[in-house]
């Protein structure tokens, strides 16, 4: 390939839930485009299909050229909730916001 990559995050969040007991939240944070794609459920397995499937649905394109590399899953810091980080990505950080660039604002930053 022409060296070129896609980017997107794994963020796990603890919280409670309304009974009171303690649960995690799985967010997939993914820039395609000029749109930000999120994914959210309380199961790991929202991180399998992160690996394999964007937000949409769409199969990601793997092949051996192309392979999937899955960092670390990104913990909040300082407590922060799936709520915070939310009304920050639809506000400060709202890629739709953003002119799209190949060079400076691409898939590979977000």
């Amino acid at each position: 390939g022409l060296g070129s990559y896609h980017a997107f995050a794994f963020i796990v969040a603890e919280g409670v839930s309304e009974t009171g007991a303690r649960i995690f939240l799985y967010l997939v944070v993914e820039k395609y485009a000029d749109k930000l794609e999120l994914m959210l459920g309380t199961d790991q397995l929202v991180r399998i299909y992160g690996s394999f499937c964007r937000a949409t649905g769409e199969h990601r394109p793997i092949s051996h050229s192309r392979p999937i590399d899955s960092d670390e899953v990104v913990e909040l810091p300082g407590g922060r909730s799936i709520a915070e980080l939310l009304d920050w990505l639809a506000g400060p950080m709202a890629m739709v916001c953003q002119q799209y660039s190949l060079l400076t604002r691409n898939c590979q930053h977000f």
